[in-house]
């Protein structure tokens, strides 16, 4: 086989390893002319599928004596593309190494694909070690680019090298804020459950707000908001965090919309309480009978009381003016915001903040900023929860995730 055809040959190759493309260069071996009747038989196998008698082949180019470099690299050339026909991936790694190995530079940029490729193979395989060792290489050389990064610091990640990854993938999250782009979403996953395998819980949960700071969807919203539905929370902590679900998307479960019934009802909120149970009967939340039948009798008893709250709004007002504290105010601004009447809730619970003596002014502001939201004063809305300032850690985890939602 002349030098010109197995040159052809390469530069044409495209070899498939583990999902990465390795294109040959224009630069090929020249294989000797003692091994050009080999090279022929053993091209002309492969043209045929002859992959056993092709493997022969490559094997006794390899065992020559005679073989030059350029030699070695054909002849596992050869059982790379006969590996990929096979669907051999330890073939086609083992080939793709005796390239690397055989003394001859198809070139830099050639030799880094190689790696780049042997890298994601390896983590396929499952065999970390190499992974690292092809990935960190590149990265060493700077060659590597996000596929390479990726792969090195989850072969860490697997490895429960944790202490590497969060170095890893901490720097490219670091990076690219730096360069004022949004981390990649995989890279923050990565550093979240690297830091939560740590045991750094703290550093968790700032990665898993700045996860939800740039991806605000209902899935990524759905984990943080469950770090805190662990906490042991009051009824206007969990009212708080019911309303947080609902507004990112998350209200969906059954036992969801009645504990938040529940906290409303507990909080003399009829009217949110009815809401909250309408909106779960229409999305079809409760999927037992028992469940079911329970709702039927909390959502009428809730009407009757809401009815009731509806006609003591006057009156409430009129207390509201000449109480000398806040907190009557603040009563009628959370009736106000169970009715949906948020414009009218907004007065209310300023005016009682402002007036002061409040038994519980977080509580006020949280709904302040809520209604604030739901009017669609998005930039008030996040100055408020901005503005919370308490000693109680859970309530002030939850105002700091309602500014992270208005912001």
């Amino acid at each position: 086989m002349s030098n010109a055809i197995v040159r052809s040959v390469l530069v044409a190759a495209v070899l498939s390893v583990g999902g990465l493309v390795v294109a040959g260069q224009a630069a090929g071996p020249r294989t000797s002319p003692a091994l050009a009747e080999t090279f022929t038989a053993l091209q002309s196998a492969v043209n045929a599928k002859r992959y056993a008698e092709a493997t022969a082949k490559a094997r006794e180019v390899l065992a020559s004596p005679r073989k030059t470099p350029d030699d070695v690299y054909a002849a596992n050339y050869f059982l790379v593309q006969i590996a990929g026909a096979q669907g051999n991936p330890a073939g086609q790694i083992a080939g793709m190494e005796g390239m690397l190995e055989s003394g001859f530079s198809p070139g830099v940029a050639t030799q880094n694909q190689f790696r780049k490729a042997l890298a994601s193979a390896y983590f396929r395989q499952k065999n970390y070690a190499q992974a690292l060792k092809y990935g960190t290489a590149l990265i060493q050389s700077g060659s590597g680019d996000p596929d390479v990064y990726t792969v090195v610091g989850q072969s860490y990640y697997q490895q429960r090298n944790y202490g590497e990854a969060v170095k890893l993938f901490g720097g490219l999250v670091s990076n690219a804020e730096k360069a004022g782009r949004r981390p990649d979403r995989n890279d923050l996953t990565f550093l979240y459950s690297s830091y939560s395998k740590a045991g750094n819980q703290d550093a968790a949960q700032t990665t898993l707000e700045t996860l939800v700071r740039h991806y605000p969807d209902p899935n990524t919203w759905l984990q943080l908001l469950y770090e805190v539905k662990k906490e042991r929370l009051d009824p206007r902590q969990k009212l708080h965090l019911y309303r947080l679900m609902e507004s990112t998307g998350n209200l969906k479960r059954g036992p969801d919309f009645m504990d938040y019934s529940n906290a409303a009802t507990a909080l003399g909120l009829a009217s949110e309480s009815y809401h909250v149970l309408e909106a779960a009967l229409k999305a079809k939340a409760f999927e037992a009978q028992i469940e079911l039948d329970r709702a039927d009798r909390y959502i009428r008893s809730a009407k009757v009381r809401a009815d009731e709250a509806r006609a003591a709004l006057p009156k409430l007002e009129t207390a509201a003016r000449a109480a000398p504290t806040g907190n009557e105010f603040v009563s009628l601004g959370m009736a106000h915001f169970s009715f949906g009447q948020y414009r009218q809730a907004i007065e209310a619970l300023k005016a009682g903040i402002a007036r002061g003596g409040l038994k519980n002014v977080a509580d006020a502001q949280l709904t302040l900023g809520t209604a604030q939201l739901k009017a669609g004063q998005k930039a008030e809305a996040a100055q408020t929860f901005k503005a919370i300032k308490t000693d109680d850690e859970v309530t002030q985890r939850i105002a700091k995730l309602w500014a992270l939602h208005a912001s």
